[in-house]
């Protein structure tokens, strides 16, 4: 009885926990960084939030591609969604950007918070990235960038993957208070509708110097094809492509203690039974 009372208690504790992690880890993440030599979790300043793809851009419209030629010639023409009159798309509603003729699916531009004067006045984006100070001091950055390590292996006998970015050198000077947040966002094309990163095999990376040591910090090779408000997120061990705060967090945070409450009350009455 008291073995089947203490395996009961086990199914409780394992049923009280909030399974959103699991849930949400459904993106198999290669275990491949760049080649850096210090380890991601050592440096001042990391990436701890990244949206390769926010959500797509509703409403359905009409655009224009207008093209220029030498002799001063303007020959603009009139495009429509391709996918507007497919009432079962999924794309049915989604605003076009036209280059070319060719329709390039809107994303959101997002405002961001978490908002560094210094850093960028407005942050916004259809991409973005979130900087994380884990000092318990203020830090002053200087050389400030972002850029995309590229994995792109040189065929050639005998030279390894070279990494594009690796050098980059950023011109932002910036200061951090200790544990603040900044938000980065990028906005590609005439109209902000294009995306700066690809959606796959995406490492990002910053570099900055802080006090005296040059550091270049990369998050691993990323993907994102779901245009969804999920990101990918870091914990201190690892990366999850989950909602925005939405690791793990136990639903039941008194499981535990109340678990052991039940096992000693269990073993204190069987005791008390036995003596009777």
């Amino acid at each position: 009885m008291l073995a089947a009372g203490i395996i009961t208690a086990l199914i409780v504790l394992f049923f009280s926990f909030d399974t959103t992690y699991a849930e949400n880890t459904d993106i198999s993440l290669p275990n491949q960084y760049p080649p850096f030599n210090v380890n991601y979790s050592s440096n001042p300043v990391i990436i701890t939030a990244v949206e390769l793809a926010t959500p797509l851009q509703q409403g359905n419209q009409s655009g224009t591609d207008c093209t220029v030629y030498p002799n001063d010639t303007k020959i603009c023409q009139s495009y429509q969604s391709p996918y507007s009159k497919d009432v079962h798309s999924s794309y049915h509603n989604i605003q076009c950007a036209f280059f070319g003729g060719t329709c390039q699916l809107m994303h959101q531009t997002e405002r961001l918070g978490n908002q560094c004067n210094s850093l960028q006045e407005y942050p916004q984006g259809t991409q973005w990235i979130e900087v994380y100070n884990q000092m318990n001091s203020t830090v002053h950055l200087t050389h400030f960038g972002v850029t995309r390590i590229l994995d792109e292996i040189l065929r050639i006998q005998n030279i390894p993957p070279q990494y594009a970015g690796e050098d980059y050198i950023g011109f932002t000077n910036f200061t951090m208070s200790p544990h603040q947040t900044c938000s980065y966002g990028f906005i590609a094309g005439p109209i902000g509708s294009a995306l700066e990163f690809p959606l796959n095999d995406t490492s990002l990376a910053i570099t900055y110097d802080y006090d005296g040591m040059h550091h270049m910090v990369a998050t691993p090779f990323l993907a994102d094809l779901y245009n969804d408000t999920r990101t990918w997120q870091y914990d201190e061990n690892k990366w999850t492509f989950a909602e925005q705060n939405a690791l793990t967090v136990p639903e039941f945070p008194l499981a535990i203690p109340i678990l052991l409450i039940g096992i000693t009350s269990l073993i204190i009455f069987y005791k008390i039974k036995i003596r009777i």
